[in-house]
């Protein structure tokens, strides 16, 4: 790495050096993979490398190397990290070429940064690099590397700490038919402690021990609505409210009483009805309670009908799930697979909302990602944290 000009045989001889040390960061690399592979699988499944190499040159000026490795930090979420520059590189040494160093997250492998940087490369005709672990991974040293002079452009350092954190962002999981849920799972699910939604039905009281557990939960009840009043004359006859209720009348104390039941409530939905079956005057009793209780209203702009506009005039919140998708058909790989694709889109702070059905594989799942939730500085979120106001219909 000595500065200033460098005759042609020098120039091969140190490209010659510089593959070696190649073909040993490439094996070290593999070493990782397999082990990234192993703890946190399909990591790799957004990194894309060009299928051929473009005849665009690098010039390596200040502006495209600042822009180079800007928008690298900014594709792994990094976008608030100070790029620091000067001409002494990591041993202290003064070089004519621009040193370039960075606080890297401790808990992310290097790895990610050498794809990154192997995919930019790859988008230029004149330009490969070299990169090396040092102190035992406190540091990763990495050169860009004029591929047909064999000069060194720039050295960038990555410096391990533990203070450095990649972007904050966050994912939901909303369990629908929950009432399905065995008292042991359900419970195994409260006891991991993480923010979660449930939905459940009017005639879904979970038992005293579920109650319990649930008021002091993380979880968020969403209430799942009949707006006929044949189906709340089923309800209201249900032998679990006879302690709760004074008579199986439907008016909008009873309605009310039942709502108070169901513990960590905090929104409502009504079901796909047809407009023909819908009770207008059991919808007006529904949002009249739930206005008491302060519940957001959910709403779905691809099925609009006339409850949402009784719930609008009424001044309720109304929420809109965003960035939501439906997995209860999907397998255990197949969500697997779907979270794998979400966490890996480092640059989006909202990986969204997935709703699942409440099964022992679904949240075996879920569990198995949270190591990685908290090394990718992840956090799990209730449903409605990221739900999007809705201002007017």
């Amino acid at each position: 790495m000595a500065s200033g000009w460098r005759t042609q045989d020098q120039r091969q001889e140190k490209q010659a050096g510089r593959i070696k040390k190649l073909v040993l960061v490439l094996l070290a690399a593999a070493a990782i993979v397999l082990v990234i592979e192993r703890y946190y699988p399909a990591v790799f499944s957004n990194y894309h490398l060009a299928d051929f190499i473009s005849d665009k040159s690098f010039s390596g000026g200040h502006d495209e190397l600042e822009l180079f490795y800007s928008g690298l930090l900014s594709e792994l979420g990094l976008t608030r990290t100070e790029i620091n520059s000067g001409l002494l590189d990591f041993n202290g040494d003064v070089r004519e070429y621009p040193c370039y160093s960075v606080s890297w997250p401790g808990q992310l492998p290097y790895v990610w940064f050498v794809l990154k940087l192997q995919n930019r490369c790859y988008n230029y005709s004149n330009l490969f690099y070299d990169a090396v672990e040092i102190n035992k991974g406190k540091k990763l040293v990495s050169w860009l590397v004029n591929s047909i002079s064999g000069d060194t452009t720039a050295e960038f350092v990555l410096v391990a700490s533990s203070n450095q954190l990649n972007m904050v962002s966050s994912i939901s999981f909303l369990f629908k038919n929950f009432a399905d849920y065995k008292l042991k799972e359900a419970l195994d699910l409260i006891w991991l402690d993480i923010p979660f939604g449930f939905i459940l039905l009017p005639d879904q009281i979970p038992n005293k021990k579920l109650s319990k557990a649930l008021k002091s939960s993380k979880g968020q009840c969403i209430l799942e609505i009949p707006a006929d009043r044949e189906s709340w004359k089923v309800i209201l006859n249900c032998q679990r409210f006879l302690k709760n209720i004074r008579n199986p009348d439907l008016d909008e104390d009873n309605i009310l009483a039942i709502f108070k039941i169901f513990p960590a409530l905090n929104g409502f939905y009504f079901n796909r009805p047809n407009e023909n079956d819908i009770d207008r005057e059991l919808v007006r009793m529904v949002v009249d309670a739930a206005e008491k209780l302060k519940l957001n209203y959910i709403y779905d702009p691809e099925k609009i009908s006339y409850c949402d506009s009784l719930v609008y005039s009424k001044g309720l919140k109304i929420k809109m799930l965003t960035e939501s998708m439906d997995c209860c058909k999907m397998t255990y790989q197949q969500l697997k697979d779907e979270i794998n694709s979400r966490t890996n889109q480092l640059t989006k702070s909202n990986k969204g909302l997935l709703i699942v059905n409440s099964n022992k594989n679904n949240m075996d799942v879920i569990a198995s990602f949270l190591p990685l939730f908290e090394k990718l500085n992840i956090t799990l979120v209730p449903p409605l944290r990221h739900a999007e106001t809705v201002d007017r219909l």
